[in-house]
């Protein structure tokens, strides 16, 4: 089964890798927003990194199944607007649920 995980390099993220890497026959891809940090973090054993996803790409690839943690959870720095929110959590959710659905 190959699992694709948005969100990857997230506290919850990163923590279902290192959960879900230890189980035979389940193999991990990730996105997250700085490609270049997630390729240093994680090896390319563990979990192919893409920097993008569609349709195209889900069938592409196989994936079975999506976990979607993508999102902004807090803003200690005051960094993000409202619409930065509704930007990443509405919309975010709402375009990967509509490639899944093509």
């Amino acid at each position: 089964m190959k699992v694709l995980i948005t969100g990857v390099s997230g506290f919850v993220g990163s923590g279902l890798v290192d959960y879900l890497q230890s189980i035979e026959g389940v193999s991990l891809v990730g996105h997250g927003r700085n490609q270049e940090a997630l390729e240093g973090r994680f090896s390319r054993d563990t979990i192919q990194i893409i920097p993008s996803y569609s349709a195209e790409i889900f069938d592409e690839l196989e994936i079975s199944c999506i976990v979607h943690l993508a999102g902004i959870a807090h803003d200690l720095s005051n960094k993000y607007k409202p619409e930065d929110y509704r930007e990443v959590n509405f919309k975010g959710t709402e375009s990967i649920f509509r490639e899944f659905v093509k």
